[in-house]
């Protein structure tokens, strides 16, 4: 008789913690915009995104019905449902508001390629304290957490695209979370105006993972390959062609030391 196989208890809420299965380079992932004809800002992202990992996007003027993203309009709620194969598109469902805000952009983007809110990781606890009987009922789903790491996880990243205002899903005027260093880092929340180093570190694995052997094992600190396999893209403050140097400040107002902060 077969052993039964144990249960690796990991709860990984929504479908965003797996990599939907669209096409890498060079076939081009199509999308549709039903808002506008004109170039916007999620034409701006996906352009931007495409030098980063290996995919790149195609826009066409009639909805998707194959594997594909197609941003549509809603009068309800905004949200996300991805594809889970080859044959259905993930649909992103937008308010009016959501979509020309550009923060807001970003998130869904981030969920239709398959990045997960960074409110949800498993060790949350340790950066921030959810306020859970401010959280409005129909917005809780947000703020489920995983119970254990994701495949493609980071260090916790107050500077992600993925992680949204205190207030959001929240009971008018009172917080839903508050960083465990504020007031300090509550600043760098929704300050990025575009994917952080982390989010696309995680989107190179989830889409370009095994693409470059020869820094596969090369690159320091936290730095992973470029999409050309020319050099390690590298967090602040490392710098070189793997990460191994630090990047010195030139400012005549600083001293000849500099201290580093992790």
């Amino acid at each position: 008789k077969p052993k039964k196989k144990k249960s690796s208890g990991c709860n990984k809420p929504l479908s965003t913690s797996q990599r939907p299965p669209y096409p890498t380079k060079p076939k081009d992932i199509m999308y549709y915009v039903q808002f506008n004809n004109d170039f916007t800002f999620v034409d701006e992202v996906l352009n931007y995104l495409q030098y980063f990992i290996c995919i790149s996007f195609n826009r066409q003027y009639s909805r998707v019905p194959g594997i594909g993203i197609n941003f549509l309009r809603t009068k309800t709620k905004s949200n996300v449902t991805l594809s889970k194969n080859t044959y259905t598109p993930t649909n992103v469902y937008l308010l009016p508001n959501d979509f020309y805000d550009k923060k807001k952009v970003l998130y869904y983007v981030g969920l239709a390629l398959g990045l997960t809110p960074e409110i949800k990781r498993y060790d949350r606890d340790s950066y921030v304290k959810v306020f859970s009987k401010n959280i409005r009922e129909d917005n809780k789903t947000y703020y489920e957490k995983a119970t254990c790491k994701t495949k493609y996880s980071t260090d916790f990243d107050y500077g992600t695209v993925m992680l949204l205002s205190p207030y959001y899903g929240s009971i008018t005027k009172k917080r839903a979370y508050r960083t465990k260093l504020e007031p300090y880092y509550d600043k760098m929340i929704e300050r990025m105006k575009i994917f952080s180093l982390n989010d696309l570190k995680k989107l190179y694995y989830m889409y370009c993972n095994g693409t470059c052997k020869a820094l596969s094992n090369q690159c320091l600190n936290g730095g992973y390959p470029d999409i050309f396999c020319h050099h390690c893209e590298c967090t602040m403050p490392f710098m070189d062609w793997n990460c191994g140097g630090i990047r010195r400040n030139r400012s005549p107002s600083c001293g000849s030391e500099q201290n580093f902060f992790f």
